[in-house]
């Protein structure tokens, strides 16, 4: 086996396959606050933990050094500043 076969196969081991969620897994299902009778998970699903609710995680916030195309210093759609 070359090498290049056996790091493919060491990577398609380590990947583990995705468990499709239930409501059996959600923090709010466990505790019986849930009034929902769905066959699928809702939107509000959150996976239960024993550190308790755990927020989603939130995408980095990226700051920009200069303003988007379009856009100009003094914007005659913003409030002016006080």
């Amino acid at each position: 086996m070359s090498q290049s076969q056996s790091s493919a196969a060491a990577t398609g081991a380590s990947r583990r396959r995705k468990v499709k969620p239930s409501c059996g897994d959600c923090y709010f299902g466990r505790r019986m606050l849930c009034a929902l009778e769905l066959d699928e998970p809702c939107s509000t699903f959150r996976p239960h933990s024993p550190d308790g609710l755990v927020p989603p995680t939130q995408p980095a916030l990226l700051i920009r050094s200069e303003p988007p195309l379009g856009v100009t210093e003094a914007d005659p759609a913003l409030p002016a500043a006080a």
